[in-house]
């Protein structure tokens, strides 16, 4: 038994298509990095920068990111939000994938309207 389509059943999966890329599309646009991802990497940072070798004595081995999280928790956050926002989101895996699946949508709805040409091809003929 052979199943042929119709073209409203095209022109509906069509729609729901392009529907489903509007939604992946406002999933990026709306894409935010998560403060806590990139904690570490904040610390590793300001560690790297700051050094307290230089004191000497018992601050000699201290963590400058340890000391700024502890002795003024405002500017620790402040600093790691201003860190997260210089971050590429678009380079980060969450984001890359919801792109790849826009990718897929896109071919899926390419696939979809050539389908309806010749569908359309046919019915003139």
């Amino acid at each position: 038994m052979s199943t042929v389509r119709t073209i409203e059943q095209v022109n509906r999966e069509i729609a729901e298509k392009q529907e489903e890329i509007t939604n992946k599309k406002r999933e990026l646009d709306n894409f935010e990095l998560d403060n806590d991802d990139y904690r570490n990497a904040y610390d590793d940072c300001l560690d790297e920068i700051y050094d307290f070798s230089s004191v000497g004595g018992p601050f000699e081995y201290m963590q400058p990111s340890r000391v700024l999280k502890e002795s003024d928790p405002t500017a620790y956050r402040c600093g790691l939000c201003d860190y997260v926002d210089s971050q590429d989101r678009t380079e980060h895996d969450d984001y890359k994938a919801l792109d790849s699946e826009l990718d897929d949508l896109n071919d899926e709805l390419y696939d979809l309207q050539t389908e309806l040409e010749e569908l359309e091809g046919d019915n003139a003929g």
